[in-house]
């Protein structure tokens, strides 16, 4: 994925692949957890909890090879969507 993609999934509150999330809990309130349960998870762009947020749908998706910056070189495989569209 290109890093625009990247952002665009965080801002949506998506699932990213376990190397590049980074997500972190907050720490709790100074002074105890007065806070409704609902309130003390992390947020997330759904209304309620246990529903589905929205998802995104990548379209004109090319693949390229691309020779490595680092040595040996090598070739790898890289993915670029020129299209995105927020699905509800």
């Amino acid at each position: 994925m290109t890093r625009k993609a990247i952002i665009v999934l965080a801002l949506l509150g998506a699932a990213l692949p376990t190397a590049s999330a980074s997500a972190q809990v907050p720490p709790p309130p100074p002074g105890g957890g007065g806070l409704p349960p609902i309130l003390t998870a992390p947020p997330t762009l759904t209304p309620f909890p246990g529903t589905v947020g929205p998802t995104i749908r990548q379209f004109d998706c090319h693949t390229y090879w691309i020779r490595s910056s680092e040595p040996p070189h090598k070739y790898e495989q890289q993915t670029v969507c020129f299209g995105f569209e927020v699905v509800p």
